[in-house]
């Protein structure tokens, strides 16, 4: 996704995961992948991270939902929602 600015983020790091994870989406496709497979891994992935850094911060799933849903809000306002 072009322009995607999340403060508190560096954008060079944002940058760099969002096009690694574009290369991750066109491959799957040219797969043939099943996309609920791809999510599935995507979701894995993610909660493993969330257990490591809840781990080592003790930090809650409130934390974390409340990035999520700043994120979400952001990715909607980039569509002009």
């Amino acid at each position: 996704m072009q322009g995607l600015k999340i403060e508190g983020i560096p954008q060079n790091d944002l940058d760099r995961c969002v096009e690694r994870i574009e290369q991750f989406q066109k491959w799957a496709s040219q797969e043939k992948l099943d996309r609920w497979a791809f999510r599935a891994a995507l979701l894995k992935a993610l909660h493993e991270d969330a257990e490591e850094y809840f781990g080592k911060t003790n930090s809650t799933y409130r934390e974390m939902a409340a990035f999520d849903n700043g994120v979400a809000t952001t990715l909607d306002s980039l569509k002009g929602k």
